[in-house]
Order: structure tokens, then C-alpha cells, then sequence
């Protein structure tokens, strides 16, 4: 059985990006129904449904949205991999097939993340309308609201790009100039991903 194909869908899968905005403007749609119609019931307050949302999402982003994170590396490396040694990495060999499995898992992983975010994002807007609106909000909150939202958007294009490298065709950093002109074996590959990782870790 396979999938329908047609032309709005190439259209989309032409670019990446275009897929996963859609799916985000789908997700957001979503969210903001789920809000409108949450603000209809009898004694809704936008602050506690927002920390309701916060606390539901807060144990899973902790188990799924790390796990997210931390596939998202092997699945980045693998595909660098397979494009400098191909005889040992491609299509033909057993590690392909695990890195496939981890790409497709991380691929999916990082859309309910994404998904997650934006819903998100969509209460966190409600509440700051609410707090605005009911005057909760002073000059110094509502820098520290607008930080917070420019936080959360900015995650969500992060978690996008990681999303769109993950499931394009070309490898990330081995087909893509400068880089591809010194990352051309396994061991240049691991000492590049092994020096970013690193850089990470001393810099958070």
C-alpha cells in the first residue's frame, strides 16, 4: 500500500521547509481552537490553563524532547558518514539500516517537539493577551514576557533546522562547502562532531 501522491504534496516535499511550515501552521491552527474553545467554559482564566499546559508538557519534554536532542546527533553524523565512506556506511550495509531507524526516529521525535513548542507558544500568547489586557503587567514583565516569547520562537526554529537537516537528502556538514573539502573520512567526520559537542558543553 502506498501513500496518495499529488501536487500540492510535491509541491510541498519540493523544499523541506515548506513541509514543516505547513505542518506548524496546522499545529498552530490547532492550538489556537483548543485555546478559543477553552476560553468559552464558565470561570476560564488563561493563566491557569497556560500552567496547566506548562505542567503537562514540562515530564514529557524532559523524557521525549531530550531523547529528541540526543538522536538528533548520531542521526547527523550517520548521514555524514554514509556520503565520506559509502563501502562501509551506504545503503548496502547493516549500520544504513540502523541509521535510517535513527534518523526516522529522530526525525519524528523533533515534529512532536515542534508541535509540543508551538502549543506552547500559542498559550503563552493567550496569557500575555489576558495579563495585558486585565493591566498584570508591568514595564519590567513585559520585557521579560517579550524575552520569553523570542526564547520559545527561537527554540522552535533551532528544533525546525535540526528537523530539516535530519530529513534531506544531503548530509549536513561532508556535502556542504567549506566543510566538504576537509571532511572527507570517518575519523575527520567524528573529531568534527566530537569538537562542536565539546565546544557545546563548555559554552552552556
Amino acid at each position: 500500500m502506498t501513500t496518495d501522491k499529488n501536487k500540492f504534496d510535491d509541491y510541498l516535499k519540493e523544499a523541506l521547509h515548506r513541509d514543516l511550515l505547513f505542518r506548524v501552521a496546522v499545529l498552530g491552527v490547532i492550538a489556537a481552537l483548543a485555546s478559543f474553545y477553552a476560553s468559552k467554559e464558565i470561570g476560564f482564566n488563561p493563566i491557569e490553563y497556560f500552567n496547566s499546559s506548562t505542567k503537562k508538557l514540562t515530564p514529557l519534554f524532559n523524557t521525549v524532547g531530550i531523547a529528541a536532542l540526543l538522536l538528533a546527533v548520531p542521526a547527523l553524523v550517520l548521514k555524514d558518514l554514509e556520503h565520506v565512506s559509502p563501502e562501509r556506511w551506504g545503503h548496502g550495509s547493516a549500520a544504513s539500516l540502523w541509521g535510517g531507524f535513527i534518523r526516522r526516529l529522530a526525525g519524528d521525535l523533533t515534529l512532536w517537539v515542534i508541535g509540543s513548542f508551538v502549543s506552547f507558544f500559542f498559550s503563552l500568547i493567550g496569557t500575555t493577551a489576558y495579563a495585558i489586557s486585565a493591566n498584570m503587567v508591568t514595564v519590567k514583565d513585559g520585557f521579560y514576557l517579550l524575552f520569553i516569547h523570542v526564547l520559545v520562537a527561537v527554540f522552535i526554529v533551532a528544533i525546525g533546522l535540526a528537523n530539516i537537516m535530519i530529513r534531506r537528502a544531503n548530509p549536513p556538514l561532508a556535502a556542504t562547502p567549506p566543510f566538504s573539502k576537509f571532511l572527507t573520512s570517518p575519523w575527520r567526520i567524528g573529531a568534527a562532531y566530537g569538537a562542536v559537542l565539546t565546544a557545546t558543553y563548555f559554552l552552556k
